[in-house]
């Protein structure tokens, strides 16, 4: 299914607000690593390595998972965002019908193969 120029517009800005939320939970994750450090004491290398390993791999992940978008793929990156709930459904109004039900079923199906 191709977008529109202007559907290539909102699933931009539907792709940063994903990107948004992944930087958001990663954040909130290393942050509660830091406060069961503060909480529990420890030693403080062991929580660094810990945080280094966690942002490193998320690091790898955002650059394997974002690094190289193209319009083409737009369509594919809104279900594997909206199958980790980094927004909801409703965000897809704004395309045409077609497209927010082929999104809706490859999300449905996705959900159906993991279950």
């Amino acid at each position: 299914m191709e977008l529109t120029k202007k559907e290539r517009k909102i699933a931009r800005e539907l792709i940063d607000k994903g990107i948004a939320e992944d930087f958001k939970r990663e954040l909130l994750e290393l942050d509660a690593i830091l406060q069961k450090w503060k909480q529990e004491g420890g030693h403080n290398g062991d929580c660094f390595y810990i945080l280094y390993s966690n942002a490193r791999e998320f690091n790898k992940w955002v650059g394997l998972r974002y690094g190289k978008i193209s319009g083409r793929q737009y369509i594919d990156f809104l279900i594997y965002q909206l199958l980790d709930g980094l927004y909801d459904s409703a965000e897809l109004d704004e395309f045409r019908p077609e497209i927010k039900e082929h999104i809706l079923l490859w999300v449905e199906r996705r959900k159906k193969d993991e279950s």
